[in-house]
This record gives structure tokens, sequence and C-alpha cells, in this order.
């Protein structure tokens, strides 16, 4: 399992699963210049074989028991993935008789990104601006951000060791995920949900 700001629901999951599938699927009929046109941020980070094999092994993390630790460069991946599926999904629901598509074991109607992104990304460093002044160590850690998202907003490619997916329990930190309350007896193992999150009211 991947380490998100808060412990993911099955449904959550399911979409995960299938945006980072979907996603390994559309980018198998691209080439690397086409990654410029659709993801012109990625493209000066990643090839696109090496997005793929990353992508691939956070499907695979993903699906394990164990709990994984992110750098923001996986973040982005994530990011990137989840909000282009959120956005076909919600397209998709949109023509649908019923209002729902689905996901895994489920049919879901309108997914709200933004609450998707406040509840489940612990922040959004890794989009960092570019262009930003030089800064020391010092400044740059008073500003919060990590190595990886300076990186990132200098459109350095990331190392080898940026990709290694590491076991959480491997960095030092004491507590695994916060609380899903109780959203894991608010969902059932399949079924419809008109709405996602479920206490999200519809427009």
């Amino acid at each position: 399992m991947l380490r998100f700001a808060t412990r993911p629901d099955r449904v959550f999951l399911a979409f995960v699963h299938q945006a980072f599938e979907e996603w390994l699927a559309y980018s198998e009929m691209l080439e690397d210049e086409d990654l410029m046109v659709a993801h012109s941020d990625l493209a000066k980070l990643f090839s696109f074989a090496l997005a793929r094999a990353t992508v691939n092994k956070l499907l695979e993390a993903s699906r394990a028991p164990e709990l994984y630790q992110l750098t923001d460069y996986h973040w982005l991946l994530v990011y990137t993935a989840v909000c282009q599926e959120i956005d076909v999904h919600n397209d998709y629901a949109r023509a649908k008789p019923d209002g729902l598509s689905q996901v895994g074991p489920y049919r879901v109607g309108q997914i709200d990104k933004d609450m998707v992104i406040d509840r489940f990304f612990w922040d959004l460093d890794f989009l960092a601006i570019e262009g930003l002044p030089p800064l020391s160590g010092d400044e740059r850690e008073g500003m919060g951000l990590s190595a990886e998202a300076w990186s990132i907003s200098m459109g350095l490619p990331p190392h080898p060791a940026e990709l290694d997916l590491k076991l959480f329990r491997e960095v030092g930190e004491p507590v695994p995920m916060d609380d899903a309350d109780d959203d894991e007896e608010a969902y059932l193992e399949s079924g419809a949900i008109p709405t996602y999150p479920w206490w999200r009211h519809p427009a």
C-alpha cells in the first residue's frame, strides 16, 4: 500500500489502481515526443519509458500489504494519473443515464477532485512553480520544500535513488497513516455510490 495522508478507503484504492492501469494503457499508445504535448511538466523530468516503469512499480506497491513511503517524484506521477482519471471518470459518468461509471467493483458518480487531493495528498510541493529564485538550504527548509520538490522546480530528472520505493518503517516514522474515520464502514465491498467521497453533497 502507498502511504497517503489519510488511510485509503476501499473505493479510493480501487480508483488509484484503475488510474495507474489506465495511465499505463494510455501511455503505451504514445511516443516520448507525445509526452511533451500531453504532460509537459512530466516530460522535463521523465522519459515515457521511465515514467511507465515507475508507475508500474507504484501499481505493484499499491497492491502490496506493506506500507511504502513516496518521494515527491512519485507524488507527481500519482497526482498526474489520479487527476487525469478523475476528469475522464466524471466525463463518462455525466454521459451515463444513471450518472455512474465503473470503478473496480463499484459504480461511482461524480468524484470531487479537490476533496480527494485535500484528503489524501500531504501537500502539493511537487507542483512547485518553476523559476524560484536561488535559495540556500536553510531558506528551502524554511519554505518546507523537500530536496525532491526543489529538484522538480528546477526541472532536474530524478536520481535513481529518488525513485526507490522504501518501506515506511525504514524511514523512521512511528505512525502509519492518519485514521480514515468510519470510511471502511461507509463503503460496502461493491455497489453504487452516487458521489465520492460519500459525505460530498451533489452540487
